[in-house]
């Protein structure tokens, strides 16, 4: 239902109480040579917890890669996803260092969602400049490359101009999201110029 605040507090206290009891286990293991916490009854136990997770993830992901439409209709769920994704990072970080001190790392850390949030929205940027191509094998239509480059000149305009007004105010200023949009969409003229280049026959 979209309750993805309730669903995410809800994952974190199965996670804090599986890692409390994983971290115990492997104290042990260390101490009396016992199996690995991988084998143990509690690992499987908790099993579906990851997949919980992943389940999350995969409805952020679809948030993320809708992002300009959700700017206009729902920005109250960016926003949501945002501060999911801040939180994830900072367990990250205290999991990763802790991990230095005791040679436990929770099963499916680190989670990475800010790296993988990118990838998403490259992957965004380049499936609009994908579906918004015209077709380059038909020639025989005059000033074919001029249209498609103004096509292209429009839906970057008018994406950034969203990015800059909408989704911008919806993310942490650390992120400096119009920035990263900006780069991704060069990224994505510049491979789709090479492909025009490429595909030229004359």
């Amino acid at each position: 239902e979209s309750k993805f605040l309730e669903a995410h507090k809800n994952i974190i206290e199965l996670e804090s109480t599986r890692d409390e009891l994983l971290f115990e286990l492997h104290k042990l293991a260390k101490k009396k040579s016992t199996h690995p916490v991988e084998e143990s009854p509690i690992f499987a136990y908790f099993k579906e917890v990851a997949e919980l997770s992943k389940q999350l993830w995969k409805q952020l992901a679809t948030v993320i890669d809708r992002l300009l439409d959700a700017a206009r209709s729902k920005p109250s769920q960016i926003v949501t996803a945002m501060r999911i994704i801040e939180r994830e990072e900072r367990s990250d970080k205290r999991c990763s260092e802790e991990a230095k001190l005791t040679g436990f790392m929770p099963p499916g850390r680190p989670k990475n969602y800010k790296n993988r949030m990118h990838e998403c929205l490259a992957k965004s940027v380049q499936n609009r400049f994908d579906s918004n191509q015209l077709e380059l094998s038909d020639k025989t239509v005059k000033m074919w490359l001029v249209r498609h480059l103004e096509r292209m000149r429009k839906l970057i305009l008018d994406d950034l101009l969203i990015v800059k007004h909408l989704v911008k105010p919806c993310f942490p200023p650390s992120y400096d999201v119009f920035k990263m949009y900006t780069l991704l969409y060069h990224a994505a003229t510049s491979r789709t110029i090479e492909d025009f280049a490429l595909n030229q026959t004359n």
